[in-house]
């Protein structure tokens, strides 16, 4: 076969890839490398954004081969990965071929964004669909930010919503940058009103909102069925308790529940949290802050009376005497 032939044969995207991907210095250095890697192992399944994109839009059965080649070592798997891209999926449809071009347009990303605008220019690919997989590019390298500004810019198409929520919780907790990670999920909610499937998006939601605001985070909880008020108040009384240094503890007791409401509370926290004086505190500054002062002192009493000792009214004293 000529040299003509053979580059005759080679799909668009191919030849693109060839163009803006040096083999050396290869772009998929070892940081890139290492952080597509890092992001993918925070997935429960160990499935980024793109693995996504690959298993329903090209080929699931051909899914561990993708996994095998992105990210790429060097030149060749990131040219195996796009023939399999461009030719494990019959495109009988435009539908069939914006799913191909979204995903080279993901990789070229990696090479040159102008590079990458300008093939979503030719080939058609729709504003809102570039800027979701702008989003999902970033999301697997780690870019919060960027990820929440891209799939939350109006028209940007709103898909695996459970996938994207899960993504931003698990990075905000691996780089340690927890309220950013709230304030970006609370956004993601409240600017694409995502239709989450999974319980475990729900339960993040209310810990963002819980460690955010408290308040907004029982609104919320009110306008659940009544079937999911229970989980959903352990999800509000652990986020509490974990920002307890953060005067989440102090919130929570504070916060305006309902009689029905406070049952929840008692029964989340013998669920939740195992530090008996710690769950003291918080129905002991509920009572107070309903004015039961009676209840308050009983329940004092009761913690003098298991820790043998009246160490723990001392921390009260003072404010019993304003009732």
């Amino acid at each position: 076969m000529s040299d003509f032939t053979q580059k005759v044969d080679k799909k668009f995207g191919e030849l693109l890839i060839e163009k803006y991907f040096p083999a050396e210095p290869f772009v998929y250095s070892s940081n890139l490398f290492n952080t597509i890697t890092d992001t993918r192992k925070l997935f429960p399944d160990r499935k980024n954004m793109f693995d996504r994109l690959f298993e329903h839009n090209i080929n699931a059965n051909s899914l561990p081969q993708a996994q095998k080649l992105f990210p790429p070592s060097n030149i060749n798997d990131l040219l195996k990965l796009v023939r399999l891209i461009e030719t494990d999926k019959p495109t009988e449809t435009l539908q069939d071929d914006l799913q191909v071009e979204c995903l080279i347009y993901y990789l070229l990303l990696d090479a040159n964004k102008e590079a990458a605008d300008s093939y979503a220019a030719v080939v058609l690919i729709p504003a809102g669909y570039t800027h979701f997989m702008n989003g999902c590019h970033a999301l697997d390298r780690g870019d919060m930010q960027r990820a929440v500004d891209e799939i939350t810019y109006p028209g940007s198409v709103s898909t695996f919503p459970d996938a994207v929520v899960q993504a931003l919780n698990a990075e905000a907790v691996a780089q340690k940058k927890r309220r950013e990670g709230d304030e970006l999920i609370v956004r993601y909610f409240d600017d694409n009103t995502p239709k989450c499937e999974a319980p475990e998006s729900t339960n993040i939601l209310i810990a963002s909102l819980a460690r955010l605001d408290p308040m907004a985070a029982l609104t919320y909880i009110r306008a659940l069925t009544s079937t999911a008020h229970k989980l959903a108040f352990e999800c509000l009384v652990k986020a509490c308790i974990e920002e307890r240094y953060l005067g989440g503890v102090w919130r929570l007791g504070n916060l305006p529940f309902t009689k029905e409401e406070g049952e929840l509370l008692h029964y989340a926290l013998d669920n939740v949290s195992q530090d008996q004086d710690l769950n003291n505190d918080i129905l002991v500054t509920r009572a107070l802050h309903l004015g039961n002062v009676r209840e308050a002192k009983s329940l004092i009493n009761v913690a003098m009376e298991q820790r043998g000792g009246e160490e723990k009214w001392g921390e009260y004293e003072a404010t019993l005497a304003l009732y």
